[in-house]
């Protein structure tokens, strides 16, 4: 497998791999997703697509529970949710919630590790198809399942911290200081969001780092962290530009999939969990067309900051995707 040459014996790509700004990396993010939108969309919904319709049927199943749960309050005064929330409409549709968020939370990193592949070779302007993707990342998907349960590990024991900190504090200012003990705890969950919004942005490179570096697990994370490293609020701000205009245009979107939910709840004789079950499927469709921008973005952001920090350039990256090391150009002249 080799890169491609033109005439002129310059480099074939689709993109220039070189120092991206947020325009370069939306303009690349644009082109990729062009050349094989049909691919990147079929991963998603063979790996994520289930979970992701439950997901989005019990997430609106509950708004709906709750906006009826406000109407009642408005009209009854009675403010007592206890009744609701032991109910088993509420809490299936918590468990729901729930185990289809776990399992997104695993299988999305394995999604975005094919995606991964399969930029790498749009951009090296090689055929890829959807086989060859899952193929590709099959053998890495163990270690990508563990790295993210390391991450969920360090995650979650900050939050045991946050939460015995919790406890002492209550302990010493009193359970009947009640101002208090909430101040103190809505300060301390500011903070845990806080770490948690910086891990995010510090581990957001794993896929990348076992897929292009054939990195552990534990050298996963310590990949991503480092790459970062220096560029932290620069990754943070694309990021958060790149998931802004996602996230208003599925909002958008999604305010049209209400109305149509809407129109079919008033139509005689369909019950509601016709037009659950539709807007459901149409939200899902809609994620799985908007979530590749996300993946496809960042592994660019990857690039830019293996370029920016370690020289990477097309020939490291058709090396890394042979089954070559990745290594910078510095640590191959040494």
């Amino acid at each position: 497998m080799t890169v491609g040459f033109d005439e002129n014996g310059q480099l074939l790509s689709l993109i220039d791999i070189r120092p991206m700004d947020l325009g370069d990396i939306l303009d690349g993010t644009i082109r990729v997703y062009r050349k094989r939108p049909w691919v990147f969309v079929a991963i998603l919904a063979i790996i994520v697509s289930i979970p992701m319709f439950v997901t989005q049927v019990a997430t609106t199943y509950m708004q709906n529970l709750l906006l009826e749960i406000i109407k009642s309050i408005q009209i009854s005064g009675n403010t007592d949710l206890s009744g609701v929330i032991r109910s088993r409409e509420y809490i299936n549709a918590s468990a729901a919630m729930l185990a289809s968020g776990i399992f997104l939370f695993f299988l999305a990193p394995i999604a975005q590790a094919a995606m991964v592949y399969t930029v790498s070779e749009t951009i090296l302007g090689r055929d890829i198809d959807v086989a060859r993707s899952l193929n590709h990342i099959k053998p890495v998907s163990g270690v990508i399942i563990f790295a993210y349960l390391l991450y969920l590990f360090i995650a979650l024991g900050v939050f045991a911290v946050v939460l015995g900190i919790m406890a002492l504090i209550t302990m010493a200012v009193g359970v009947q200081n009640t101002a208090a003990v909430v101040s103190i705890a809505m300060f301390l969950l500011l903070i845990y969001s806080l770490f948690i919004t910086f891990l995010t942005i510090k581990y957001m490179f794993i896929p990348q780092s076992v897929v292009l570096d054939n990195t552990g697990a534990s050298g996963g994370l310590k990949r991503s962290y480092g790459l970062s490293t220096g560029y932290w609020w620069r990754t943070f701000g694309i990021y958060l530009v790149i998931s802004l205009i996602v996230g208003i245009i599925s909002g958008l979107l999604g305010r049209g999939v209400q109305l149509i939910e809407f129109g079919i709840n008033n139509i005689p004789g369909v019950t509601s969990a016709v037009g659950l079950a539709l807007g459901g499927v149409i939200m899902t469709c809609i994620t799985l067309f908007l979530n590749p921008v996300t993946f496809i973005a960042s592994t660019l952001m990857y690039y830019d900051l293996r370029i920016r920090k370690e020289g990477f350039d097309l020939v490291l990256l058709s090396e890394s995707i042979a089954g070559g090391s990745g290594e910078s150009r510095e640590n191959n002249r040494s």
